[in-house]
């Protein structure tokens, strides 16, 4: 059933921004069925721990900063997107610090997608951020004190994150965070980014899980699980995409060692995974240009089958059942 999001209301978080409340995405009545299970486990976690005493944000429903620059859409499952580099807004109050900065086009775009198949996958929403400015005047995925940028503007969007990462971490205990791009190299592959560089990942599997520098720190040290198996394993989310829904990836199990172009994940991943600590990984999802500027149907049909594989990697990897937290 779809959530109501007919009223409106204001909040004052931090004691500074105004952050207003509206519509949320729009969502489909129509489920898409659950993808099955990679192997038959029993979940042991789930979502049900108190959230923080100061959490103002109720699931569902489009908070924004001042001039509704950045958008936060809360959600209940232990999954946060974030589309740092999809906006398109270009206001005169806002200085240019880099005009050969180029949009990720499509990136919101799929980044909503891809959010409201998880919810219809679950009945719950994952944590949506997206930057409404231009990457020109907002660049999200770099340090402020690295570019000549609003360093109070990127804070308020790296407080959104946070305050979904708090609860998550509160809530659910551990979780994962999805910094959602779109790439146009010649290869047309996805390309999925831990902070490990291609020769790293090209190492053999002795030599990647002695990595300590990567962006899924936390759940590569649980038990009975190893660094190689999580980023280019039978279950690992490259796999996953490029064996069960056909969509070309790096890395997976099946194209390595791999020589193309490739981003290894940026400022977000390594701020917000667990490189440095703390129960949320991070990985980079850069998606490449034909899979989502190319027609509408394409992209709903990518970020479906994207949706899915984040489905089975998260149920897999961090033992929870979406449909039941």
């Amino acid at each position: 059933m779809k959530r109501p999001v007919d009223h409106l209301a204001c909040w004052t978080v931090w004691g500074a921004a105004l952050f207003t409340l509206c519509a949320c995405i729009e969502l489909s009545e129509d489920a898409p069925a659950n993808p099955p299970p990679l192997i038959n486990t029993q979940p042991e976690h789930h979502c049900s721990h108190p959230v923080p005493g100061n959490y103002q944000f109720e699931a569902g429903l489009s908070y924004f900063s001042e001039h509704n620059w950045i958008e936060y859409i809360p959600g209940t499952l232990p999954i946060i997107i974030g589309a740092p580099h999809g906006g398109e807004l270009t206001p005169d109050e806002v200085p240019v610090f880099n005009d050969g900065l180029a949009q990720d086009g499509g990136s919101q775009e799929y980044a909503r997608a891809v959010a409201q198949s998880l919810y219809n996958l679950t009945g719950r929403y994952p944590h949506l951020i997206i930057n409404h400015l231009a990457r020109n005047r907002l660049n999200l995925n770099r340090a402020p004190e690295d570019d000549n940028q609003d360093n109070a503007l990127a804070m308020v969007a790296h407080q959104f994150i946070d305050q979904a990462k708090n609860w998550v971490t509160q809530a659910c205990e551990k979780g994962l965070y999805f910094d959602f791009h779109t790439n146009g190299h010649e290869h047309g592959y996805v390309e999925l980014g831990y902070l490990l560089t291609r020769d790293e990942l090209n190492l053999s599997d002795s030599q990647i899980n002695l990595l300590s520098d990567n962006s899924i720190h936390h759940l590569a040290n649980q038990d009975n699980h190893t660094l190689a198996e999580i980023v280019h394993g039978e279950f690992s989310l490259g796999e996953i995409m490029n064996e069960q829904y056909t969509l070309f990836t790096i890395p997976n199990a099946t194209n390595i060692p791999f020589q193309h172009d490739y981003f290894t994940g940026g400022y977000n991943t390594r701020t917000h995974g667990s490189v440095n600590g703390g129960v949320i990984d991070a990985i980079q999802i850069e998606s490449h240009f034909n899979y989502v500027n190319s027609g509408e149907s394409t992209r709903l049909e990518y970020s479906l089958k994207l949706s899915q594989a984040i489905f089975q990697f998260v149920e897999h990897w961090y033992e929870f059942d979406l449909n039941d937290l």
